[in-house]
């Protein structure tokens, strides 16, 4: 995978299955954006050190991961578009 942290398959499969990673994206960062924001009000109104705040302590990191790959996962879709003859 050299020094990048994105799998291989980020770079390439897309051209070839004509998968569109601007779809992609748009339709994960909808309800990811949901999951984020009710897991940070949640959060707010858990008791500190409860298992309740602990579990969205953990939905909410979770889903910031999972924002940043999809925020490379637009990076490539938008190196490809340029790329586009």
């Amino acid at each position: 995978m050299g020094s990048s942290s994105r799998p291989p398959e980020a770079d390439e499969g897309a051209p070839e299955t004509g998968l569109d990673l601007g779809a992609v994206v748009h339709g994960i960062n909808n309800p990811l954006f949901a999951i984020v924001g009710l897991a940070e009000l949640l959060l707010a109104e858990a008791e500190p050190g409860s298992k309740t705040h602990e579990r969205l302590r953990l939905i909410h990191e979770s889903a910031l991961e999972i924002r940043a790959r999809v925020r490379e996962l637009a990076e490539a879709a938008l190196v490809r578009e340029r790329e586009r003859p």
